[in-house]
């Protein structure tokens, strides 16, 4: 045991008298004393982050104030007894806490690794991180931060990170969460993705005919979510159908949409504002194919996402107001991913969709066309209709005057090509 250790050591039941003593002091504090004066009793442990803290070079004694800082009083004295001092407690597990720290209970062991959490993300790692490892893994996304110290410890700074391989995210640097090892390889290492991606694959060559999911999505604020679903679904072996890999990703002609009909469900990403305007976009056609062929549509909500006005949401796609969907949440993705695949495995919103197709999406006497196409094709319909209408009408019209005064000359409708009509006689009856 080192000098300062064993100074530490002697001082852990000096400084729970103290901590004690201190908070008696302030239950006793006179409301008419200065502001200045009460600040001065309360513990250091209240007021020392106001920087980022230096976890990596905390002494024991850090530790101890830092746990009763998070309410984790009863554990104190334990983690000065193991000696826990920063570099310990940023590599510490749930496992540790149960069996060396002596916390039984899983809510306590939750709490603390959440607080953990936090303090991991917050900290300055400058004395140990010279190349600023801590840096690089916050530019890729902010909760990779957590990562930053046990890479330390193995080794990696800024200038090895390349060599990383999935495996190693895994084993090594116990990196359970796959996104979070998708994120860091494709930056590095995105050769590594597309060969984990196709050995996920199952056997036999993507089907040029048939995909199980199609995502469909706003170009303009969807593309991050979607490419990053589309990797994870990938990685679980679905054959997914993304516009990103063709030779012009975006662009619409008349064979897109056979991608939608040759695909078992849709999954939709819908990110803030979506569906605001949407008049015979990408993304309007791809929803009004895949309702029209009743597939199984999945709704995904980005954060921010608001549905716009009912009134404001073209008649052939207001369906996608009834479809339960998933929150994207990106503290929890593996849980979003797995409620996805429910969705997908149990078909939950295809039986939705039939249901309530003919009520929503079925009627379309109200839809508003932008397309010149689409508005002539309805009318054509329309009149089709009227000149059948008509037909009967007159037929009922000539067997009801037949009846009551015998024969006469008949009157026969005429349509010309542009839809009007007229009669001619025929005497010839």
């Amino acid at each position: 045991m080192s000098s300062r250790e064993s100074d530490e050591w002697s001082h852990c039941g000096e400084i729970s008298s103290s901590y004690r003593k201190k908070q008696h002091s302030l239950q006793s504090y006179s409301t008419d004393d200065s502001f200045e004066s009460f600040t001065s009793e309360l513990p250091t442990v209240t007021r020392k982050y106001q920087t980022a803290p230096s976890v990596p070079t905390w002494t024991i004694r850090d530790v101890m104030d830092w746990v009763e800082s998070i309410d984790f009083q009863e554990y104190r004295d334990r983690f000065c007894q193991q000696m826990v001092d920063g570099d310990i407690l940023l590599m510490l597990s749930e496992e540790d806490l149960k069996n060396e720290i002596g916390m039984r209970s899983g809510l306590h062991r939750t709490r603390f690794m959440r607080s953990l959490h936090t303090l991991k993300l917050e900290a300055d790692y400058s004395e140990a991180d010279k190349t600023d490892l801590n840096g690089f893994l916050k530019d890729l996304s902010p909760e990779l931060s957590c990562y930053t110290y046990r890479m330390l410890a193995r080794g990696i700074d800024r200038g090895s990170v390349w060599s990383l391989t999935d495996k190693i995210l895994e084993t090594d640097i116990q990196m359970t969460n796959s996104i979070h090892r998708l994120k860091i390889l494709q930056a590095i290492r995105p050769e590594e993705v597309a060969a984990v991606l196709a050995k996920s694959r199952p056997l036999g060559a993507l089907s040029k005919e048939k995909y199980d999911l199609f995502i469909s999505y706003r170009r303009d604020s969807g593309a991050h979510l979607a490419a990053l679903i589309r990797l994870v679904l990938e990685l679980r072996g679905y054959r997914v159908y993304f516009d990103i890999d063709e030779p012009n990703p975006g662009k619409f002609d008349s064979s897109f949409l056979e991608n939608v009909l040759n695909s078992k469900h849709i999954v939709v990403v819908l990110s803030p504002n979506s569906l605001d305007n949407v008049n015979e976009d990408l993304l309007h056609k791809e929803l009004r194919c895949a309702f029209d062929h009743q597939k199984n549509v999945i709704p995904i909500f980005d954060p921010g996402f608001e549905f716009p006005e009912e009134s404001l949401i073209p008649m052939d796609i207001c369906l996608i107001t009834e479809l339960n969907g998933i929150s994207w949440i990106e503290e929890y993705q593996d849980a979003c991913v797995s409620k996805c695949i429910k969705f997908i495995e149990g078909n939950l919103n295809k039986e939705i969709v039939i249901e309530k197709y003919n009520l929503t999406c079925g009627n379309r006497k109200h839809v508003h066309f932008s397309d010149p196409t689409h508005k002539i094709n309805a009318l054509e319909r329309e009149l089709q209709k009227m000149r059948s209408e008509l037909s009967e009408a007159h037929k009922k019209l000539e067997a009801e005057r037949r009846k009551n005064s015998g024969p006469s000359p008949r009157r026969t409708p005429i349509f010309s090509s542009d839809g009007s009509f007229d009669f001619y006689s025929d005497n010839s009856s």
